[in-house]
C-alpha cells in the first residue's frame, strides 16, 4: 500500500465491559478520532473474526488484542503466520499471570496451567502493551518489546457524567473502579480511609466512590449512613 495511506488496524473485543472497553475499545475509538489521517480502525467481536482465513488478515498492517488472539495451543503458529505477512500482533496484558489466592479463579488457572499458557502468549506477540513500568519490567523478561499504557477513563462516558443530579461542591472524590473479583484490594485502601475518617477535619471533606461491574448482571449502589462511600 502507498506509504501515505492510513495504518490499517483491526482490534478482537470480547464484551462491552471492563477491560475490553476500557483498554481495548475505547483507546482505538479515540485514536481513530484524534488521528483520522493516520489510522483506520476496525473494531470487531473476537466471534466475528476469521481467525483461520490468513488473506482475511492481509488488509491489515497491525492487529490489536487482550491476552490473546486464538486458543493458547495455537498461539504461537498464529503469530508466526501473522510476521509472515508483515502484520504487527500487539497483546495487552494488564493483570500478572499469577493469581493471587483470594482471587475466585486462583485454584482454577494453577489447574489448567494458565500462568505458563499466558507467559507463552506473551512470548509469542511482537508487542506487548501493559499498565505500569513496574508490571512492564516483569513483561521484560518474557518479551522486551513492551509499551505502558496507563489505565485512565474517559470522563465523557455516559456512566462518568453524572446525569441528571449532577451538583458540584468542595469535597474531594476518591474513585476506586474494578471488577467484581478484586474484593480483596478494596481491603488495601481500609486503613488510609479509617485514618481520614476519624481525622475531624477532613471527615467532610472528601467522599469515597467504589465502581466497577458485576459479570451476573446485577447492579448494586451500596450507601453508608456517614456518607463515606457511595
Amino acid at each position: 500500500m502507498p506509504t501515505n495511506s492510513p495504518i490499517k488496524v483491526l482490534v478482537s473485543v470480547t464484551d462491552n465491559y471492563g477491560i475490553s472497553l476500557y483498554r481495548v475499545k475505547e483507546p482505538h475509538i479515540a485514536l481513530q478520532k484524534l488521528f483520522p489521517d493516520d489510522f483506520e480502525v476496525d473494531i470487531m467481536d473476537t466471534t466475528m473474526i476469521p481467525w483461520d482465513d490468513l488473506n482475511f488478515f492481509k488488509d491489515y498492517q497491525i492487529l490489536f488484542s487482550h491476552r490473546q488472539f486464538v486458543p493458547d495451543n495455537m498461539m504461537e503458529e498464529f503469530c508466526y503466520n501473522m510476521k509472515q505477512i508483515n502484520v504487527v500482533t500487539i497483546l495487552d496484558y494488564d493483570d500478572y499471570w499469577e493469581l493471587y489466592k483470594t482471587h475466585p479463579l486462583y485454584h482454577v488457572t494453577r489447574q489448567e496451567n494458565m500462568p505458563e499458557r499466558l507467559k507463552n502468549n506473551i512470548k509469542c506477540a511482537e508487542w506487548i502493551t501493559t499498565t505500569t513500568p513496574v508490571f512492564a519490567n516483569y513483561i521484560k523478561e518474557i518479551n522486551k518489546n513492551v509499551i505502558v499504557l496507563p489505565n485512565g477513563v474517559d470522563d465523557g462516558l455516559k456512566q462518568y457524567s453524572g446525569g441528571k443530579n449532577k451538583e458540584r461542591d468542595e469535597k474531594v472524590r476518591i474513585m476506586w473502579s474494578g471488577g467484581s473479583s478484586h474484593i480483596s484490594d478494596i481491603e488495601l485502601l481500609r486503613d488510609s480511609l479509617e485514618l481520614l475518617s476519624v481525622d475531624q477535619k477532613l471527615k467532610d471533606k472528601f467522599q469515597l466512590h467504589l465502581v466497577g461491574f458485576d459479570l451476573r448482571g446485577n447492579t448494586t449502589n451500596l450507601k453508608l449512613n456517614d456518607g463515606l462511600v457511595e
